[in-house]
């Protein structure tokens, strides 16, 4: 077997069942060697990063090792941002690339970039192969490392070196990584039940972590009385129709959610990375942390017992160990809160009148998808629309750029979501902006009929830049987007789609794109006058706003 034979085996034996790319010179041979067997499929992307955002939306849902590949030079820089969406986000990838022939390194040949320093930052492991010898080895650290330490491996191959035979190379491989849970220590576990039990006021949050034992979070909720946060990629954990539930928290989050945190005199963290430092309590409640990674005890938020470990045996200890507290004051003062909320939020969500509401169109998204569906959501205003007005209640399932916040993702992401889940639907939930950047990609959708609905919100601008800039006492300043014509792009595509800018037909135009069982894309004409406003409005915030909109005011008398 050569180099790229032995490549593809591990990659397959791992459990990589496709990868993402655009064919070139320095990976010929890796695509030659994926032609020649059928356990590995190869996608064709029209951009590198496309193909990176897509493996990295298919890890992020699966939970298994997707792989993506680039050629040298231009092709191995396009991988990066989606590559860093995968770092953020902790999903296992493993990205080929090319390089130049090993006669070629350092002599500043065509395409020659040093890609061992260019992807230092983004890797959790990277080699660049230069003997043969170093096959299967290599392969099988990377894909190890992915799984284990979920991230970014990288595989390099000089382009001279693809097809030399590798010595014993088949004689050994890798299997996929079965990752068993972790059980916190016993002694922190009752550390940790000392501080509920002496806690009047608990509050729990949970993010993707909490996933696969939100049954258990519940149960010890319910028996100690708290309300549950999440954040906005914990949007498919748990329902916020469920009573315990106060929504989303952070900048895209709800009141109640703000209520629970900033009133809490013990914050239980379980399977959370939550990186937004500005929406933790103040005031220094206890706290408590589940996680299975020790680098991440304690350094968003002091804590006073870290429970090193998976958060379902955690959980299932300390329900073992707190009794049952009939005290249920803090919890009803932060449902009322949620009501409060709510009653406001139904107010925007059922506006029908034109034009459009983002608010509405997000909340009626969710109510007519097919309880299958997996939604995919993009970066920018319709972020925020998303997170507060779309239900999404398992088994549906959700996935965004979520750490790195990246514009572009939702396409990419989109098809990484329908090839990985077949026949389920998928709906992407995208701006004009963020669409915009990686269109293209919507031949891939129809080269493979995926049921992939776009709905984009069209508001003809970067809205949440506008806001950012507003909030700070700027002026609006280039965040106007020249109009695109979606439809007829769709179209020239081979995909379906329709334009509406009345609501009157907002629901048979979402009921018709819904059931397409191909690529369907929906411009909805939203109002672009609508203001992303943040849970807590602080006083140096409506400032700004007021100082930026009397400078846009002004600046129409050319003052």
């Amino acid at each position: 077997m050569n180099v790229a034979e032995v490549l593809v085996e591990v990659l397959a034996d791992a459990g990589v069942q496709r990868i993402y790319g655009v064919p070139g010179d320095a990976v010929n041979g890796v695509l030659d060697a994926i032609r020649r067997q059928d356990r590995l499929e190869f996608v064709q992307v029209r951009h590198e990063e496309a193909g990176a955002f897509a493996a990295s939306a298919e890890a992020k849902l699966t939970g298994l090792p997707a792989a993506c590949i680039g050629t040298a030079g231009p092709g191995a820089i396009h991988l990066l941002n989606g590559l860093y969406d995968a770092r953020a986000d902790h999903a296992p990838v493993i990205a080929i690339t090319g390089q130049v022939s090993r006669a070629n390194l350092g002599t500043d040949a065509h395409q020659e970039i040093d890609l061992d320093a260019l992807f230092q930052g983004v890797e959790v492991y990277g080699q660049t192969v230069v003997h043969p010898e170093q096959m299967p080895d290599v392969a099988i650290r990377a894909c190890r490392a992915a799984q284990a330490r979920r991230g970014v491996a990288r595989i390099t191959i000089p382009e001279d070196i693809v097809s030399e035979s590798v010595p014993g190379g088949e004689q050994r491989s890798s299997s996929a990584i079965e990752v068993g849970e972790q059980t916190a220590a016993a002694e922190q576990l009752a550390r940790a039940a000392k501080c509920i039990a002496d806690s009047q006021r608990p509050t729990i949050m949970v993010e993707r972590g909490a996933r696969a034992c939100v049954d258990d979070v519940v149960a010890l909720a319910q028996r100690i009385g708290t309300p549950i946060v999440r954040s906005l990629q914990a949007e498919d954990v748990l329902p916020d129709s469920h009573e315990l539930s106060m929504g989303g928290h952070g900048l895209l989050g709800t009141t109640a959610s703000v209520h629970a945190m900033e009133h809490c005199d013990l914050l239980l963290l379980a399977g959370t990375d939550f990186p937004y430092r500005e929406f933790y309590p103040d005031g220094g409640p206890a706290a408590i942390q589940i996680d299975h990674d020790p680098e991440r005890l304690g350094r968003r938020f002091p804590i006073d017992v870290g429970l090193l470990g998976h958060v379902g045996p955690a959980v299932r200890g300390l329900l073992e160990r707190v009794p049952e507290r009939g005290e249920r004051t803090f919890l009803e003062g932060c449902q009322k809160s949620k009501a409060h909320w709510e009653k406001l939020r139904g107010m925007l969500e059922h506006a029908d009148h034109s034009p459009i509401h983002p608010q509405h169109l997000a909340r009626r998204v969710g109510e007519l998808a097919d309880p299958q569906s997996i939604f995919v959501c993009d970066t920018g205003a319709v972020t925020a629309w998303v997170a507060r007005h779309m239900p999404v209640t398992p088994p549906q399932r959700f996935t965004l750029s979520g750490n790195l916040a990246s514009m572009g993702f939702g396409l990419p992401g989109a098809i990484g979501a329908a090839l990985s889940h077949p026949g389920r639907p998928v709906v992407a939930l995208v701006g004009d902006g963020g669409l915009s950047m990686l269109p293209s990609d919507l031949l891939t959708a129809v080269r493979h009929e995926l049921p992939i609905t776009l709905i984009v919100f069209n508001n003809g601008k970067l809205g949440l830049i506008q806001m950012e800039q507003e909030v700070e006492g700027f002026p609006e300043n280039e965040t106007a987007l020249q109009a695109f014509d979606f439809v007829n792009f769709a179209l020239s595509c081979g995909a379906r789609g329709r334009r509406v800018d009345d609501h009157e037909w907002l629901d048979e135009a979402l009921r018709e794109a819904l059931v397409q069982d191909g690529p369907f894309l929906l411009d909805v004409r939203v109002n672009p006058d609508e203001i992303t406003l943040p849970p807590r409005i602080q006083a140096s915030q409506a400032f700004g706003f007021g100082l930026a909109k009397l400078k846009e005011f002004f600046a129409q008398f050319g003052s």
